[in-house]
């Protein structure tokens, strides 16, 4: 028992912050090696089958509080005059507002409406037309009378489809899937590491990517990938070729060839990297 004012020199005081951050990647991960080998088996799309959709929706809804964690740290530190009432592109437009980070600011906002169509339970009504086989040859969609859209949601979304605008992210819950999600996590990662270059170590630190082993055999070919970039590189990977193509368009990715001596003699591993633009990662895809 202690008494007086005296504490024993043992006795240190320690703050700690209740931040969960990126240690949410390992559980979307685990949610996304479920969904692959459903979206694997049907690449035609919409419709998305159950399974793959209910996983991608919770991977989504995870990573959407990963990154809203991950920046109220980096406010925990300097706040800029704001607090945990703000939005999430609110804050990113006081630690971002230089010119060439719009972009990547309206890409995540795309990300944010996606998520909120899920969390508000967006109601749509789907008319189907169906062949003698069964098989889907059309779609339409219109909301029910009961689902009232936010302005940020209006403000993102075609007026034509029922998906956003520049990364064309499906905003009707049903149909959010695997590609959604790979389109996500790209741009999620060039924000974190846009602010980690900014802001730096401790502050906006990116530590090292929360391993998960089972999902790691779906998406690393070798130990050597287990980086942020190696795990969203790998997610790229497998994707169908017309998907990885499209988002090769969204993000106007520079696509470099490791053809050079360096790769024959094993000193990098044969495949393409991903760089993008406005100083952002470069992600390795082994295809």
């Amino acid at each position: 028992m202690l008494t007086g004012d005296i504490l024993p020199r043992s006795i240190r005081k320690q703050q700690l912050i209740t931040i969960q951050s990126t240690s949410f990647f390992s559980v979307i991960f685990s949610c996304l090696e479920r969904a692959f080998p459903i979206y694997r088996q049907n690449l035609s799309r919409p419709p998305v089958a159950e399974n793959e959709n209910i996983e991608c929706s919770a991977a989504l809804l995870i990573l959407v509080t990963a990154l809203e964690s991950h920046v109220n740290r980096l406010m925990y530190f300097d706040n800029k005059g704001l607090s945990t009432d703000d939005t999430l592109l609110s804050k990113l437009e006081k630690f971002l507002p230089q010119r060439q980070n719009a972009t990547l600011l309206r890409q995540i906002e795309e990300v944010t409406v996606c998520r909120d169509a899920i969390v508000h339970s967006h109601v749509w009504v789907v008319t189907r037309r169906h062949d003698a086989n069964r098989n889907v040859i059309k779609q339409t969609y219109k909301p029910a009378t009961i689902t009232k859209f936010r302005k940020k949601l209006e403000r993102n979304a075609l007026k034509s489809l029922p998906v956003s605008k520049r990364l064309r992210l499906n905003l009707i819950p049903t149909n959010v899937d695997f590609v959604d999600l790979a389109k996500s996590l790209v741009a999620a990662l060039h924000l974190l590491r846009k602010l980690e270059k900014k802001y730096g170590n401790p502050i906006a630190y990116v530590s090292p990517f929360p391993y998960e082993p089972r999902a790691a055999k779906t998406f690393l070919l070798s130990i050597r990938d287990n980086t942020w970039e190696g795990w969203v590189g790998g997610m790229i990977r497998l994707l169908h070729p017309c998907h990885r193509k499209e988002l090769e368009h969204r993000f106007r990715f520079t696509i470099v060839r490791h053809t050079t001596s360096l790769v024959r003699e094993g000193l990098l591993p044969r495949g393409n990297s991903y760089t993008l633009p406005h100083g952002g990662p470069t992600i390795e895809v082994r295809l």
